[in-house]
This record gives structure tokens, C-alpha cells and sequence, in this order.
């Protein structure tokens, strides 16, 4: 009996066309749309598809095409086919039968999911249509990832046993299948015979991408002829490049068609000498480029980064821009200057700009992009929901966020080729790059040395970089740092002309006074305090949420300071008092934040007399201006962060008692204890906390930009143990050598997990970080992240929650119902979003993890690995020996219980 490849299905069919949708169908609907992507890309992204192929530029998008179509080849197999009854049915009428009593099915040890079957069936169908052997394998192990992982060598055993249960009929049908395909879109075989980890990780990104779009049928609807496909090619062509409308992926055009002026992207102020600097290493610069900016905090190297985008975009044709900031406070204050300085001034089109970090359905910028108009109106900066999902959101072409989402894009985690494919070919921007451990600097260089192989541009900024993080970045580029570089501040570019170091003159200097303060804290916040007894706004930055709450308790009572009708701060006498650190409610901490840019931002309200106590959550990248500061002893380059608080808007009218910046710090004044007290310095080891205070004890003031390069690398030198007392020396020794083995082990962590080089893209099995790596994408799970990007302890998201009875409510008045039973709606979603927080101590975490999320939770990809923190009438739980509290002012607290005194 004859049998037809076209009796396939692909997706099993519903009430309105219960025939389902045959799997050629659905592979030339595919290939359509990766075909309309790419035509939409710029031109320099065709160019690295045809370069990867060895082809032309229309036989390389065709063969791309082919590619992405061919994603689903597993699905014409008896294991697959046999899951739909209708279908299987059909097949069996038509003569094609199976031993189905052998099957696996969904669940069985045995199982073998399609894309596992795509990668065991491409290799020799690709080989006979003329694609070399090595290429033909890696394309198929590309292809059968599609759903998010390389397959294990277990799964392939599995679907190779799988396969044997089938007649020769069904490899009959395979091969005519493909023959098909390959005919009807005009493929032709690549010239190279290996592809490129960077090639093979653009077909294995399409090819998803391409996907996730063609398997919606709103987009392509069931029940279209296939009696021609020629006819069927082009309606899907057409389907296909509405679809992308509608998603918000419209074509890419550069924001500049040619080189600008610094003036004509920043037209209210002339360029400094960094950013005349950046200018002329950009006019040196050949190609993409890899810019490292080092220069004084508040220099404007921000405007610098984003200048420089605007020109490489135009000249190598990047699709767009990511800004990857190190915290959410510090994203969502760049995001809203992303818009104004460069979409609302540039372009003749709509762009796309997304919030990229947990928390952005909170931000009210961010929202009120996402309700202007359609993706195509004209002229409008919007936020396409479409890319608002987790793994879809860098492939919008601006993004500000996190630096861990894009981290992601070099771990395994599901679909990280996407995210990663998302950020090449376009500007990549990090920001404040020495505030990371050893650990996430190593992520960092291996996104940089994907990002450099993925034709992408990458402007590294910081105050305070080391030579061996300086090196650390050029080495992802294969360049070294020449033997003399320029001295600090610097611009550092690497480009098809080289590597290049490039001083500047900086005139303005800033000297700030350093002063000794007490290292206990009630006497460090009452010092604080007194400091603007006369006038000013100060700060107090301290190491750890702990000691910022005993800060502000220590002032004592006062009358509650609310802002849109929250308590965010309390006003003592003429005195305002703000808290401000991460443990807060999702919704408390945006409203703190904010609160704080309108007490000592630029713009805001400037009240007489206030003190901001806060961790490192404004330690960088937020434009605060201090008239004075007080700080706990912290490492030092991070303590040259906090001085940069001070006196940063130069134009401002001082109190006469704070014409000088001084910074006050905890510890300074006497020889730290040898050990240092357990959890004083935490989240910082011992060794920079010892050398800062050797580098800075005896000096009463700091000269900057002067002081920061040799302060910063005489702090991890170990030349600078000879400098201890005789009586710290053998514990600064002993601190410097677990720092060093902390550092190593860290480091050797990272380099198991991290996908670099880049050709560990396809291997069989990576040594995990976690049991579970890989989940911390997969919103099919309802297991907590894990956080991949940072070591540190395990966390987990919480709903805080109060019981009256069967119910649950989100307020401590019993006012807003928690629904655990049906299915919520989006605003009940973000309701229940805002009121999330954090918890990371490791007994608390390891009860809930151990509890499963209401079942309301488990259709919510936001909720569904969230748990419920059910508090008592006073606000408090308790764990073993541990209590968590949450305070309506304090944030979330951790108390331990004494039961002997209990007892």
C-alpha cells in the first residue's frame, strides 16, 4: 500500500478543526518564519548566517530555513505518532502500523522525547542531501535541543531503542519527508564542512525562535491546504510576517544611518574629557568593539557607553542594546534613561524596550510602556508583551536589566542559547563590573568571549577595575593588555585594529575627608545623625540588613513618614529617617527606592535635615548626592564607591558644615580585632576588610580620581602583607590565604558550569553547580531558581501571608484575600507579586522548599515556584530556632530563639 508523508500530524487537533495539523504544515510554517525573521534582522546578521555557511546570502537564509523546519523531524516517529488517538488512528487506516504494545509513553523510563528522536534521525537524511558528515552532526544535535537542553547520551540510547521498533516503512516516509522540504524551500548543502560553536548556536537559536511562533495557532491556523505547496509556501510566508508584526518583531533599523556627534545624542551639555575620549577611541575602533571605561564615579561614563552604541550600532549594523546593570534598583533607574536619551530622540520607527529582571511588572515606567498601542504605531517606545516571558525578553532589541538574565545566556539553562543568540550581533553594555566575586567574574568573561563571537559590541564601565580584571576581559577577546598602559582614568578599546590604551586628563578632582566613626552600631547611627544636626542629607551604609535595621531602631521612635500611603521612613523632632535595603516586599522596596531618588536624587526634593540608612543597595550606580556619609569598614574599592555618594552634583549649595565631603568609617580609628568579630564584616571575608583598614587608617583623606588605581591594586596585592603590624601581620597572612582559596575554588566552580569556551556548546554532559542547574528557566516548574549567577546562600521567593480561618490574606488586616483554589487573573498575579520578597536563610529555606505553592500558583509562570511564608497575628513565623518576622517598617527580620531562656 502506498502511504503518504503528508498523514503525519504535529499538533494533535481541537473542536474547530479536530484533523489537528500535519507535520509538514508546521515544518513550512517554521521555516517561514525563520526566513521573515532573518529578512527582518540587519544586514550584518544575514552576512554571519551566510559566512557560517559558506553560501551566499539568499542559499544561507534557505538553508537556515530548512533547518529550523527540520526542528521537528522526531515527530514522524511511531513513539510520537501514537500519543494522539485521532491520529493514530488515521495512520493505522492508511496500513502504517506499529507494535504500540513495545511503545514507551510519556512518564516511562524509557520515553524519548521528538527532539532526541530529531537528533538521531537528521545526522544520515542530511548526509544524503549533501551536508559533510561533522556539519550534519552538530546541526542535528542543534536542532534536537530545541526544547530547551542538549540531550543527554541516556536519551539518545533511549530513542535509538525507540526507533528499532519501527518497520522500514516509517524510514521510507522520513526520507521522502525531508526530500520534500529540501525541495519545495530550494536548500542547497553548506561549503564548510564544521561549523562554528557560534554557527551552530544561530541555528539552534532560530530554530526555537522560529518555533515558538509557528506553533501558535492564532498565528498559523489548522486546516490549510497541502494539496500544493507551493500555494502553501506562500500563504505561510505571508502568516508569517504578520505574526511577526503582531509579536513586535519589526525590522531592524540602526537609531543613526551614520556617525553622530557626542552633541547631537546629548544636546544640553558638551562632552567631558572621558566622554572626548570615548569619542576618539571609537574613531580608532575598527569593527565591533570591546571598550573598557574606568573613571571616577559620577564622571558620565553612562552617557559615554550609550553615545557609543548609538555610533557602533550604525557602523557594524548591531540590532539593539542591552544595558546590564547589578541590581534591580540599579536597572530600574537606568531604564527609564535608555528611553529618554536615546529612543524617544532617535529613529523613524517604534522600538521595543523591555524591563529585564524579576520584579519589572512592578515598575510603573515599565508598565505604562507596555499599555502604549499596538508594536506597530507609529513613532511609539512600547514593551511588547510578546517578549515580556523570561526566556523570550533579550530577544527584544532594547533591554536594561539585570546582569545574571543575561548571564543565563552562557549556562545551562533552558533555552540559554536563545537569550544568548538575542544578545549578539548588538551592543552589550555592563555596568559597575568589580562589584561582582570571583565566581560571577568569570560568568562575566565568558558572556564577553560569546558576545566577542557573536559579532557583538562591548562596553565595560567601572571606577575601580584591577589589571587582573582588565586582562581577565581582554583575554575573552584573545588580546592581551600592552605592557604600559595608560594611567588611570582610561578608556581601553579592542578592535579589528587592535588593543589600545587611551589616557585622559581628568581636571576635576574631588578631595574627600576621612574620618574614624564607631564601629558600634547604635553609636555609628547616633553619629550619623548628629552629623546633620544643622542641615544636610547624610548617609549610612552599612554591611548587612541586620545592622541597617538595629541603625534605625537606634535612633529610637519617631512619627511615621508615609509615602502613597506606606510607611517609608519616621521623622524624629525636624530629623527624617529612611530605611533602604532588599529584605523589603517587592512593592515596599520599589516605593523605597523611589523615595530615596526624591530625598538626595538628582531633581528631588532635597529636604533640610535627613538620613538615608541603607546596605550596598545604594552603594552604586544610583545618582544619590550626600552632603556627608558614614559607612562600615568594607573592602576598598567598594568604600571608593561609597565616597562617590558624596557631593556628586557639583552645582549644589552645601550646608556651611558640609562644604568638604567627608566620609566617616566604622573601624578606622583603632586596629580591627584580631579575628574580626563573626559576622561583622559579612558579606565580605576578612582580607579586604584588614587591607582597607591598613590602606586607609592613617590617611584623613582621599584624593580623587588620584587615589583610586594604586589604593585599589595596592588592596589585593600581596606585597601589602609587609605593610601590616608585627601583631596583624600572621592574621592578615592567614585571611589573604583563605581569600585566595576561596577565590580558586570559586573560580574552578565557575569554570565547570560556565559554556566557555564556546565549544562546549554541545556537550553531552556538564558538570552541574546545582542537582537541579537548569531550572532556573523552566517556567514549567514549580521548583524554587536557584540562583546560577551568584554563589552565596540558597533563597527562595515568598508570599508573606496572614490566616483567618480557611482563608489567607496578603495584608495583616485581613482585608486582601490570597486565592490558592482556581485560576487567577493577571491582576490578581501582580497583586500577589508585589507583596513577594526573598528569604535566603538556609533552615528556612530548605521548610518551604519542602511545602508546594498553592495550586492557583501552578498555571502563574511567575508564582508557580513561589511559596506561601504564613505569618501569625504578629507578623512572625518560626523555623527551628530561627523566627522571621516581617515589620511593616523594618522589612523582613531573623530572630534566633534561645530555648534554654524560653525554657
Amino acid at each position: 500500500m502506498d502511504h503518504d508523508y503528508r498523514i503525519f500530524w504535529a499538533k494533535s487537533g481541537d473542536a474547530k478543526h479536530p484533523e489537528g495539523h500535519p507535520l509538514m504544515a508546521h515544518m513550512l510554517d517554521t521555516a517561514m518564519v525563520a526566513r521573515a525573521l532573518l529578512l527582518r534582522e540587519p544586514a550584518s546578521t544575514r552576512r554571519h548566517y551566510a559566512g557560517d555557511f559558506g553560501l551566499d546570502e539568499d542559499r544561507a537564509l534557505r538553508l537556515a530555513a530548512f533547518f529550523a523546519a527540520l526542528h521537528d523531524l522526531g515527530k514522524a516517529t511511531a513513539i510520537f505518532q501514537v500519543q494522539w488517538p485521532d491520529g493514530a488512528a488515521r495512520l493505522r487506516e492508511q496500513g502504517l502500523d506499529w507494535m504500540d504494545r513495545w511503545l514507551p509513553r510519556r512518564g516511562d523510563k524509557a520515553w524519548a522525547a521528538h527532539g532526541v528522536l530529531t537528533e538521531v534521525l537528521a545526522p544520515p537524511l542530511l548526509v544524503g542531501l549533501g551536508v559533510p558528515d561533522e556539519a550534519a552532526s552538530q546541526v542535528a544535535v542543534a536542532l534536537g535541543a530545541h526544547h530547551g537542553f542538549v540531550s543527554s547520551p541516556r536519551e539518545v540510547d533511549h530513542a535509538r531503542d525507540a526507533l528499532d521498533l519501527e518497520n522500514e516503512v516509517w524510514q521510507r516516509l522520513r526520507e521522502e519527508l525531508v526530500g520534500t522540504l529540501w525541495r519545495t524551500l530550494g536548500a542547497e548543502p553548506p561549503t564548510v564542512h564544521v561549523l562554528s560553536p557560534q554557527a551552530t548556536l544561530r541555528v539552534m537559536a532560530l530554530a526555537s525562535f522560529a518555533d515558538w511562533v509557528a506553533s501558535s495557532p492564532e498565528h498559523f491556523p489548522y486546516g490549510r491546504d497541502l494539496s500544493d505547496l507551493s500555494n502553501y509556501l506562500g500563504l505561510a510566508c505571508k502568516l508569517a510576517n504578520q505574526a511577526l508584526d503582531r509579536i513586535g518583531w519589526l525590522p531592524r533599523t540602526a537609531l543613526a544611518t551614520k556617525d553622530v556627534s557626542f552633541e547631537e545624542v546629548f544636546p544640553d551639555f558638551r562632552a567631558n574629557p572621558l566622554q572626548q575620549q570615548v569619542v576618539t577611541a571609537l574613531d580608532r575602533a575598527r569593527g565591533p568593539a570591546l571598550i573598557v571605561i574606568e573613571a571616577p564615579m559620577g564622571g558620565g561614563k553612562t552617557e559615554a557607553a550609550l553615545y557609543a552604541h548609538t555610533v557602533l550600532q550604525a557602523r557594524n549594523g548591531h540590532r539593539g542594546l542591552y544595558v546590564a546593570m547589578p541590581t534591580t534598583a540599579t536597572g530600574n533607574a537606568m531604564f527609564q534613561r535608555v528611553k529618554n536619551a536615546l529612543l524617544d530622540k532617535f529613529g523613524d520607527r517604534p522600538h521595543d524596550l523591555q524591563l529585564v529582571h524579576g520584579a519589572s511588572l512592578l515598575n510603573a515606567d515599565y508598565l505604562s510602556l507596555k499599555n502604549v498601542g499596538e508594536p506597530g504605531d507609529d513613532g511609539a517606545v512600547h514593551a511588547a508583551a510578546w517578549f515580556s516571558a523570561k526566556k523570550r525578553a533579550l530577544l527584544s532589541e532594547y533591554g536594561v536589566g539585570t546582569v545574571d538574565q543575561a548571564l543565563l545566556g552562557v549556562l545551562r539553562v533552558k533555552h540559554h542559547f536563545v537569550r544568548l543568540w538575542g544578545l549578539g550581533n548588538r551592543t552589550v553594555v555592563l555596568d559597575e563590573v568589580h562589584a561582582y566575586d570571583a565566581y560571577t567574574s568569570r560568568l562575566i568573561a565568558g558572556l564577553v568571549r560569546w558576545l566577542w563571537e557573536l559579532g557583538s559590541s562591548v562596553i565595560i564601565m567601572s571606577a575601580t577595575l584591577t589589571r587582573h580584571q582588565r586582562a581577565q576581559l581582554a583575554a575573552a577577546c584573545d588580546a592581551g593588555l600592552p605592557e604600559s598602559e595608560a594611567a588611570y582614568p582610561r578608556v581601553t578599546v579592542y578592535s579589528q585594529n587592535g588593543l589600545e590604551s587611551l589616557g585622559f586628563s581628568w581636571d576635576e578632582r574631588k578631595t574627600v575627608g576621612l574620618e574614624a566613626a564607631p564601629t558600634e552600631i547604635g553609636a555609628l547611627s547616633r553619629a550619623a545623625a548628629e552629623s546633620v544636626r544643622s542641615g544636610g542629607v547624610a548617609a549610612l551604609i552599612v554591611n548587612t540588613v541586620d545592622r541597617a535595621q538595629q541603625a534605625y531602631l537606634a535612633l529610637g521612635p519617631g512619627e511615621p513618614i508615609a509615602n502613597e500611603g506606606r510607611p517609608v521612613g519616621k521623622r524624629i523632632g525636624d530629623l527624617e529617617v529612611y530605611l533602604f535595603h532588599a529584605r523589603y516586599p517587592s512593592i515596599e522596596r520599589s516605593l523605597r527606592e523611589k523615595t530615596v531618588l526624591g530625598v538626595a536624587g538628582k531633581g528631588g526634593r532635597r529636604p533640610r535635615k535627613a538620613l538615608v540608612i541603607a546596605t550596598q543597595v545604594i552603594e552604586q550606580s544610583l545618582d544619590l548626592d550626600f552632603d556627608v556619609a558614614f559607612s562600615d569598614l568594607a573592602p576598598l574599592d567598594l568604600l571608593l564607591q561609597r565616597a562617590g555618594r558624596l557631593h556628586r552634583h557639583p552645582d549644589r549649595t552645601r550646608p556651611p558644615q558640609h562644604v568638604l565631603p567627608v566620609l566617616h568609617v566604622a573601624g578606622l580609628g583603632e586596629a580591627p580585632p584580631a579575628p574580626l568579630p563573626k559576622g561583622w564584616g559579612r558579606p565580605y571575608m576578612a582580607y579586604p576588610l584588614l587591607s582597607a583598614w591598613l590602606l586607609l587608617h592613617a590617611r584623613d583623606r582621599l584624593t580623587l580620581p588620584d587615589d583610586i588605581e594604586p589604593l585599589v591594586e595596592a588592596a589585593y596585592d600581596a606585597r601589602t602583607l609587609d605593610r601590616f603590624p608585627e601583631g596583624l601581620r600572621n592574621v592578615a597572612a592567614k585571611a589573604l590565604a583563605a581569600l585566595k582559596e576561596q577565590t580558586a575554588r570559586d573560580g574552578a566552580v565557575a569554570h565547570k558550569a560556565v559554556l566557555d569556551p564556546p565549544a562546549r556548546l554541545l556537550e553531552k554532559q556538564l558538570a552541574s553547580l546545582h542537582s537541579n542547574l537548569g531550572l532556573d528557566d523552566d517556567e514549567e516548574s514549580d521548583l524554587p531558581q536557584v540562583a546560577l549567577t551568584r554563589l552565596g546562600e540558597p533563597s527562595i521567593t515568598v508570599v508573606p501571608a496572614y490566616r483567618m480561618g480557611n482563608e489567607l490574606f496578603l495584608d495583616q488586616e485581613r482585608v486582601i484575600p490570597l486565592r490558592t483554589k482556581g485560576r487567577l487573573t493577571k491582576e490578581e498575579v501582580l497583586e500577589v507579586a508585589a507583596r513577594s520578597v526573598r528569604i535566603s536563610r538556609r533552615g528556612v529555606y530548605h521548610v518551604l522548599v519542602k511545602s508546594p505553592p498553592p495550586a492557583a500558583w501552578r498555571t502563574s509562570s511567575i508564582l508557580r515556584s513561589w511559596r506561601v511564608l504564613e505569618l501569625g497575628g504578629n507578623g512572625a513565623a518560626r523555623f527551628g530556632k530561627t523566627v522571621v518576622r516581617l515589620d511593616p517598617e523594618l522589612g523582613l527580620q531573623y530572630t534566633t530563639v534561645d530555648d534554654a531562656k524560653e525554657g
